[in-house]
């Protein structure tokens, strides 16, 4: 162990500058970039958000839902170089800009700061429940559009899953009387998505469009009427808003212009 002696003023000997020089490296460690012709992909995902919603409305709770689209809107509007937030259940999707220079693409800062925000904003609209949100973050480093079509549409698949299997456990649950071990077993007895998917069907029971292929927020342009206070005269002036997009398609049915179209890309 280091010895720690007193200086003439009586300060510890660690206060000695050379000393904070060396352990800076430890925090250089932990600051990386990400390279300047990737994308970056980001994932949020509830942190034991089932016992969050524990008292909600089930299957879906239209104002939790309400909730998470408030999330999504708050990082798109203040998030400069944020290109879409793709959200499904307690999960949002996150691409931005190739050439975004956010906190010079920084990886802790993405890592501490976004969830940051989004925890923020949920815990705003949870005020008075009985549990605090929190979001956990991961970042993906995707070399080509192509590879962000792939992380989005593997959601899509994965979002389509969970709201076949969340229609039918409560409607075992809430129907059929079943217990959650009972329904559990029942449905792994069914099989895989397609069967439940069958099975859903044969009881004229439908998965809305929203649930089963998520929900998209980019940006579009509009142009509003101004007023010049130079010319004095009336003007039309475009200006950009975030989209909610609920009737989403296949996303790897889309062509690559059909994609960048969906994304808001085209005229970003």
């Amino acid at each position: 162990m280091e010895r720690i002696t007193l200086r003439a003023n009586g300060t510890p000997s660690y206060m000695e500058q050379s000393y904070y020089d060396e352990h800076a490296v430890y925090e250089l460690l932990a600051r990386q970039r990400v390279r300047d012709d990737y994308f970056i992909g980001m994932r949020l995902d509830g942190v034991s958000f089932s016992s969050f919603t524990k008292d909600m409305e089930k299957p879906f709770d239209p104002k939790f839902q309400r909730a998470m689209d408030y999330v999504c809107e708050h990082l798109m509007e203040n998030i400069p170089d944020l290109v879409a937030a793709y959200v499904q259940s307690d999960e949002i999707s996150l691409v931005f800009r190739q050439d975004t220079a956010w906190f010079d693409r920084r990886t802790e800062k993405f890592l501490s700061v976004v969830p940051s925000m989004a925890t923020g904003r949920l815990t705003q609209w949870s005020v008075g429940l009985k549990r605090l949100p929190y979001f956990d973050a991961r970042m993906l480093f995707l070399p080509t559009l192509s590879d962000v079509r792939v992380m989005l549409d593997e959601r899509q698949l994965d979002s389509a899953k969970n709201s076949v299997s969340c229609i039918m456990y409560w409607y075992l649950r809430q129907v059929e009387g079943m217990s959650g071990k009972s329904a559990d077993t029942f449905m792994r007895n069914i099989g895989d998505k397609r069967d439940r998917e069958l099975w859903l069907r044969d009881r004229n029971i439908d998965t809305p469009w929203d649930k089963r292929m998520g929900r998209l927020f980019t940006r579009e342009t509009y142009e509003k009427d101004g007023f010049n206070p130079v010319t004095k005269q009336s003007v039309r002036a475009v200006r950009r808003r975030v989209r909610r997009n609920t009737e989403l398609p296949r996303i790897a049915h889309l062509t690559d212009d059909g994609f960048m179209e969906l994304l808001g890309m085209n005229d970003a």
